[in-house]
């Protein structure tokens, strides 16, 4: 799946996230309203109850001084003041929302009041006596005030219980809801790890190692490789990257075999003009030959290497006459190494007149205390094949391969045709004669 579709499925969940926290809020929202608004309206029902019940017992508790105790003026103004509380308290029944029976109630009170009043005031004004006084007041007593107290007492009793109920339940609601958010929250909390554990997978991540692997890149280390197997637009930049990195690779490495090649034709040169030079100063043929076995070593990085001019290489049952030869061995060895390897790993390609290359160690060569690890040995014959030019390089690091028998058998070939200029100075007949032949031959069959 691609960054986008990722990016759009994270940003649905998160939406479908936050409408369940907000769905979850409004319920809860909801619910403690709900009983919020029940046990306020049912405590202005209690307040509306109390209030009434103290003014019908502070216009009884007056009423009942001025009858059995003292028609003092004082006392009248109480009764006065007492009933115009109470009318008062029952014009603001209907700003207060109550329940049906209490409204009822409310409503009967309010309805007789002007009648109850007129009673009272007529207690007041009129003269009786204290009996008709007290006879009158118990009938509207009974039957206004007491019917009255009666029903607020039971309301006041019923209103406590729905609030103990309403305060239980919102109690309940409360809890519920901290488990409700506390469980979302968790689950928010759950989600924001996983999704930043997904995050950092699908995205800081591959990031993370794109950003690494191009400063390596950067730096030059062009094997560097971007390992991201998603199909997604990092995925697919990973891709283009390692593309990018193996192209640079690819190139730089042809730059450097072509370095490498440039370098190896120009040290082949210069060891060539050295040569060259040996040879117009006037050098020996010795020093001649020395000169060529030792560039050669050092262009080959070998460590021991040998030359060897041969006669009758192709007599069946006759060994080989060495009309010359040199090495870098010493001692003993370099006085056996051209009979035993002549005889032994060297005998094919007197046989053949084909290179001998070998990377593995030669046992036949343990008796001279030498360890021989790899060799390479090229031919160049007359073309009667009677005259055989052999160079020999012995252990080099890392073993020899086919570029290194070309680049041998290419430099043998110009060496020695550069030597047949010095081979006018040549003392030793015999030796000139045979050089001359070997070389004349040889360069007239590859010109």
């Amino acid at each position: 799946m691609k960054l986008s579709g990722k990016y759009g499925v994270y940003t649905v969940v998160i939406i479908a996230i936050f409408i369940l926290v907000f769905w979850i809020s409004l319920h809860t929202i909801h619910l403690l309203s709900g009983e919020t608004s029940d046990i306020l309206d049912i405590s202005y029902e209690q307040d509306y109850l109390t209030n009434t019940d103290n003014a019908l017992r502070n216009l009884n508790r007056a009423i009942e001084q001025y009858v059995r105790t003292s028609p003092a003026r004082e006392n009248i103004i109480n009764v006065k003041e007492s009933l115009i509380e109470l009318e008062t308290i029952l014009k603001f029944s209907e700003d207060v929302k109550l329940n049906d029976e209490v409204e009822k109630t409310f409503r009967f009170a309010s309805d007789d009041f002007d009648k109850f009043s007129a009673a009272i005031y007529g207690i007041l004004t009129e003269s009786m006596t204290v009996q008709n006084k007290e006879e009158i007041y118990d009938g509207w007593k009974k039957d206004y005030i007491e019917r009255i107290m009666s029903k607020t007492d039971k309301y006041r009793r019923e209103d406590f219980e729905k609030l103990n109920y309403f305060y239980h339940n919102a109690k309940e609601v409360k809890d519920r809801a901290s488990i409700i958010l506390v469980i979302t929250a968790t689950a928010i909390l759950v989600f924001l790890i996983i999704s930043r554990f997904i995050l950092s997978k699908a995205i800081i991540m591959p990031i993370k190692t794109i950003e690494d692997a191009s400063k390596a890149i950067a730096k030059g280390n062009y094997s560097n490789r971007i390992n991201i197997s998603a199909k997604d637009e990092l995925g697919i930049l990973s891709g283009h990257i390692n593309i990018m990195a193996e192209a640079i690779e690819d190139k730089i490495q042809k730059l450097n075999e072509s370095i490498i090649k440039e370098q190896t034709f120009a040290n082949e040169q210069i060891s060539l003009k050295e040569l060259m030079g040996h040879i117009s100063s006037g050098k020996d043929i010795n020093n001649v030959f020395n000169m060529f076995l030792f560039s050669t070593r050092e262009l080959f990085n070998a460590e021991h290497g040998s030359i060897y001019i041969l006669e009758n290489t192709e007599e069946d049952g006759k060994e080989p006459d060495i009309k010359f030869s040199l090495d870098t061995f010493e001692g003993k060895t370099s006085l056996n190494w051209a009979a035993l390897m002549l005889k032994g790993v060297l005998n094919n390609s007197l046989k053949t007149f084909l290179p001998t290359r070998i990377n593995t160690s030669v046992d036949a060569v343990a008796q001279m205390n030498f360890d021989l690890k790899n060799m390479l040995a090229v031919p160049m014959s007359s073309i009667d094949r009677k005259i055989l030019g052999l160079v020999v390089l012995v252990n080099r690091e890392g073993g020899f391969t086919q570029k290194d028998e070309d680049r041998l058998l290419g430099y043998f070939s110009q060496a020695f045709q550069a030597i047949i200029i010095h081979l006018i100075s040549l003392r030793d007949t015999a030796v000139k004669n045979l050089l001359l032949c070997f070389l004349k031959q040889h360069y007239s069959r590859h010109h």
